[in-house]
């Protein structure tokens, strides 16, 4: 899916911009294995351009993946499972669902 970065931009409240994210809370609750508490502000205008994108992040949470978020201005997506056989699992299964997308299982470096 190609995200045009002229047309989000112009639907980006600069006043509605959310804080900066607490890296402290961020990893700790990747080490309790819960949601992060972390977000994309750019995801709302992308989203309501290309709403198959924000299709595409309720069926990867639906999943079971969690931490679900758009990558920069788009239009990449990723999940956390909770170990590799998981994320390879789900990865197998979006991959046969959606064969002509680019989707991956990987590691964090630490």
């Amino acid at each position: 899916i190609a995200v045009c970065g002229a047309g989000y931009c112009s639907e980006l409240d600069l006043h509605r911009l959310q804080p900066e994210h607490d890296v402290d809370a961020v990893l700790a609750a990747l080490r309790a294995g819960q949601e992060p508490p972390y977000w994309n502000t750019l995801e709302g205008p992308v989203f309501r351009l290309e709403p198959a994108l924000a299709e595409l992040k309720r069926e990867l949470k639906k999943t079971g993946l969690f931490g679900v978020l758009m990558s920069g201005s788009g239009s990449t997506l990723f999940g956390l499972a909770k170990d590799a056989g998981e994320a390879g699992f789900i990865a197998r299964k979006l991959q046969e669902r959606y064969p002509n997308f680019w989707v991956r299982a990987t590691q964090t470096l630490s």
